[in-house]
């Protein structure tokens, strides 16, 4: 589901992701949510088949320890470590 760059500004506007059982792809970038405290834990909470947020590969790490991964200035994310 793409939903990048719709002016989403908080994460009670997309609460019908969690209905979305075999939802594996969700984009969510250039919304003011992105990257928001607590936006990644609620993405993974609520999809629990989510193979691909924003365009990048959900991993393990990701899902075992949502704090691990970091926004950097270009509003990219990374793991903690990933340079």
């Amino acid at each position: 589901m793409f939903l990048s760059n719709n002016r989403i500004d908080k994460l009670e506007n997309i609460s019908s992701i969690k209905d979305c059982s075999q939802l594996s792809e969700l984009a969510l970038d250039g919304n003011p949510i992105y990257g928001k405290k607590g936006y990644l834990e609620y993405c993974l909470n609520n999809c629990a088949n989510l193979k691909q947020l924003d365009m990048r590969k959900v991993t393990v790490e990701m899902r075992n320890d949502p704090n691990s991964v970091v926004f950097d200035e270009k509003s990219d994310f990374m793991q903690r470590g990933d340079g």
